[in-house]
């Protein structure tokens, strides 16, 4: 657990200025993360930053809409199934090219 801590702090303190949306692989993790933000970087940031769970390929739109800097979080990325990972890349690249970012997996 202490590993995936070190982690998820490297991560909270690696997100980017301005507005961020965080695809994480449950519901779960999104509020996990989510507070994680607000504990660390404090509210302004966590203001700016959407942390949502998409597990199912139902649950990318979600993202549809969005602006922002698009990040995979790593439980996205080992988690979510191809068809769905792949949805949500494609998703994904429209976003942070409408929001002139190239995103973060």
């Amino acid at each position: 657990m202490g590993e995936q801590m070190d982690q998820a702090k490297a991560f909270i303190d690696a997100l980017p200025d301005g507005d961020v949306i965080v695809v994480t692989a449950t519901n779960d993790i999104a509020r996990w993360l989510a507070n994680g933000i607000r504990e660390r970087r404090g509210p302004a940031v966590a203001r700016r930053c959407k942390v949502i769970g998409i597990l199912r390929r139902s649950s990318t739109a979600k993202l549809i809409g969005r602006r922002g800097t698009v990040i995979l979080e790593d439980s996205f990325i080992s988690h979510a199934r191809p068809e769905v990972r792949a949805e949500v890349e494609g998703l994904m690249q429209g976003i942070n090219a409408m929001s002139g970012s190239e995103g973060r997996t």
